[in-house]
């Protein structure tokens, strides 16, 4: 019996672990040495992944690459492997360029969704604290945010838009907020009508989200860029969806890697999926 227990307290442990990580907050990634999971380095071009305040999930500290000299710490972003430069005392290299960072240890992991019910009832901060100096602005009713982890009863989320915009909040025991609605399992061939109007109410959050972002670039900087939109097609079954404007592809796809994983969370237990392919998102049956 005592061996079982012990074997039982072992599986809670492992559990409890895998639920938890170290991250670290970075306000300006730019001046960064990153390379990527194949010892490349990440030009500049390809560091806007890294945007403002990015969260970067610590997977590996102290690594050495293959050439046995070079020291880096080994980090997750949006489910991909990076490498960032560390030097001999094991900061990361230009760390006093880079602004804000700050590391947060044992932080739990939570990867869902959030939908804000009511204007200025939550708040975004660059800080874990709410210090009226560290607001970066106050939610708007059917604002999405994605939990990416908590620490000491705040969350650290981001802000689904065409740049997602990172901070903490503190969410009030209240209605406030609730959390994106998962179906619990169940056999079908046809995309329920409720998921299908959540599915098509997502993609105009968003697009509306590019009208307002482009139309102020535009007369900010007396332009006319052309606003990207996700268009709507014709399938047999399901929905699928085309961004028109695929020349900011690598300027969307932070908003689009949590887009896919909003839609992917709305058909839990469904027998659809979501299917993502550069400027394509379709929705269609499993095993199709």
């Amino acid at each position: 019996m005592h061996l079982v227990a012990i074997f039982m307290l072992f599986i809670i442990r492992s559990a409890w672990s895998q639920e938890r990580a170290d991250y670290i907050i970075v306000e300006n990634p730019q001046p960064l040495i990153v390379y990527d999971q194949f010892q490349r380095r990440v030009d500049t071009g390809r560091l806007k992944i890294f945007s403002t305040y990015v969260p970067l999930k610590v997977i590996r500290e102290n690594d050495l690459f293959s050439d046995r000299i070079s020291r880096v710490m080994g980090v997750e972003l949006f489910s991909r492997r990076y490498h960032i430069m560390q030097n001999e005392s094991g900061g990361l290299v230009n760390e006093s360029d880079a602004g804000y960072v700050k590391r947060f240890n044992n932080c739990t992991i939570r990867n869902d969704t959030i939908e804000v019910l009511h204007d200025n009832r939550i708040r975004l901060y660059n800080r874990p604290a709410t210090a009226d100096d560290h607001i970066i602005e106050t939610m708007d009713r059917e604002t999405h945010l994605k939990r990416i982890f908590s620490k000491n009863g705040y969350h650290y989320v981001a802000e689904l838009g065409i740049v997602p915009q990172y901070g903490w909040v503190r969410l009030p025991r209240t209605s406030a907020w609730t959390f994106l609605r998962k179906r619990t399992s169940s056999k079908m061939i046809t995309l329920p009508v409720d998921i299908q109007n959540q599915i098509e109410q997502r993609l105009a959050t968003v697009n509306q989200k590019y009208q307002t972002y482009f139309r102020s670039f535009n007369r900010i900087h007396q332009s006319s860029k052309p606003i990207p939109q996700w268009k709507k097609e014709p399938v047999e079954k399901g929905l699928k969806y085309r961004l028109d404007e695929t020349g900011y592809m690598d300027r969307l796809n932070e908003s689009t890697y949590y887009l896919v994983q909003d839609l992917q969370n709305m058909l839990v237990g469904t027998s659809f999926e979501v299917i993502h392919n550069a400027d394509i998102i379709v929705i269609q049956p499993k095993n199709q």
